[in-house]
């Protein structure tokens, strides 16, 4: 049986991240009191109309994961499957295996494959940079893989406009000219 609670976490970038994941974790443990908790008390508590559902996404995270680094030098390795799972039309779970395996499952009718496999390897990015940069402040570590921060980079800085050949004094006597 999984219990569900919605949970909004505050990100403070000025906050080191070991900082944040032992406040997170608290939270979490404080939860704890209410995890048998009916769900339609949940919604009512929450404020919420009726009919309306509390959350569309759901993220597990396994107690039982453990930190192993794989080859490429991250704890995380993505798992891609395209069928929603449990009712939600996105699922995020973080599994224990020989590594650490990060699930993204959705419904493809309402998300695109592509944009999915690139917020899984944000994601991805996202768990490995806090593991990582445990005692670096949450707004300075890096949370989009290499391949699409350089694609960001290449995309924003593709600012290349052609200029005329004369120089400053001659555009500026041709502007007052005119």
């Amino acid at each position: 049986m999984i219990n569900l609670l919605p949970l909004v976490a505050e990100l403070s970038p000025e906050l080191p991240a070991l900082e944040w994941l032992r406040r997170f974790q608290g939270e979490l443990l404080r939860m704890r009191e209410f995890e048998s908790t009916p769900m339609e008390h949940v919604h009512r508590w929450s404020g919420a109309p009726s009919g309306e559902l509390l959350f569309e996404s759901l993220l597990v995270f396994d107690p039982g994961v453990r930190a192993v680094s794989d080859a490429a030098g991250g704890l995380f390795r993505p798992l891609a499957a395209a069928a929603p799972r449990a009712g939600y039309p996105l699922h995020v779970g973080v599994l224990p295996d020989d590594d650490v395996g990060v699930e993204l499952t959705y419904d493809p009718e309402r998300f695109d494959a592509s944009r999915m496999e690139a917020q899984l390897a944000q994601l991805t990015a996202t768990l490995d940079a806090l593991t990582e940069g445990s005692g670096r402040r949450l707004g300075t570590l890096r949370v989009l893989p290499a391949d699409q921060l350089r694609a960001q980079l290449e995309t924003w800085k593709a600012t290349a406009t052609p200029y005329p050949r004369d120089g400053f004094l001659e555009l500026f006597v041709g502007h007052v000219l005119q």
